[in-house]
């Protein structure tokens, strides 16, 4: 279940993939997405927040369903500590001036939303309504 919650994440981040409490809600960032595997260097890539956001609506329902529900609980937590673990799942978010880093590992495969805000993030899982 750890790997397939990480290979959802990293599809979505990959795919896809906040700010400091006082950041604005129209504040664009320059984010950027990077999948790494240590074990399959092949599949190592990085993209835009941007595309990430595009490619992510590809997904199908259901898996964007459960990738909503866990973002929702990793979101929760965040609130509470910016280094945990979620189903396994080493999460570390490291607040910038207007932006954060999100690092997710878990063996041997990283997945860095960096330079985002939550509201960009909260504009993937939860749809542009949210932001």
């Amino acid at each position: 279940m750890k790997k397939t919650l990480l290979f959802v994440f990293a599809a979505i981040l990959a795919a896809v993939l906040t700010a400091s409490s006082g950041a604005s809600e129209n504040y664009r960032t320059e984010g950027k997405v990077s999948f790494e595997s240590s074990k399959v260097p092949a599949l190592n890539c990085a993209l835009s927040i941007d595309r990430a956001r595009d490619l992510y609506w590809l997904i199908p329902t259901n898996i964007c369903d459960l990738c909503t529900k866990e973002y929702a609980e990793v979101r929760n937590k965040s609130n509470k500590s910016s280094h945990f673990k979620h189903e396994g799942v080493d999460v570390r978010i490291t607040e910038k001036e207007r932006s954060i880093t999100v690092e997710l590992s878990f063996g041997g495969y990283r997945i860095v939303a960096n330079d985002v805000t939550w509201a960009e993030l909260d504009s993937i899982f939860f749809g542009p309504e949210s932001s």
